[in-house]
């Protein structure tokens, strides 16, 4: 795992992870613990609310979009609004509607 803060995941470093595809079994996509974020915004997905998106603030205003599929219920009581987390996963780039966006495939969190 590589270390970095929010304000280092920026649509630039997830170019140039995406220059080391295809990704694989021999050929794993980079995985970073993002720390000390601040948690702004939390939303539930899923029928069970088993899937969350949340947002981190970094130290100097920057946000980071962040999922975490499967395990929302695991980390309820830690992703609350003005809680500074890490959060260990995978930086991806995500097309929406024609739009390309950053976003954080979280793992773990923690506290």
């Amino acid at each position: 795992e590589l270390e970095a803060e929010v304000g280092d995941c920026r649509m630039e470093l997830a170019a140039e992870i995406s220059l080391l595809e295809p990704f694989g079994q021999d050929n794993k996509r980079p995985s970073f613990l993002v720390k000390d974020g601040i948690v702004t915004d939390v939303r539930y997905m899923g029928d069970e609310g088993q899937h969350v998106r949340f947002t981190l603030k970094g130290e100097h205003g920057e946000y980071l979009s962040c999922v975490l599929f499967r395990r929302a219920g695991e980390f309820a009581d830690v992703l609350r609004p003005g809680r500074r987390i890490s959060v260990t996963g995978t930086l991806e780039t995500q097309v929406w509607q024609g739009r390309k966006r950053l976003q954080f495939m979280a793992e773990n969190i923690i506290d």
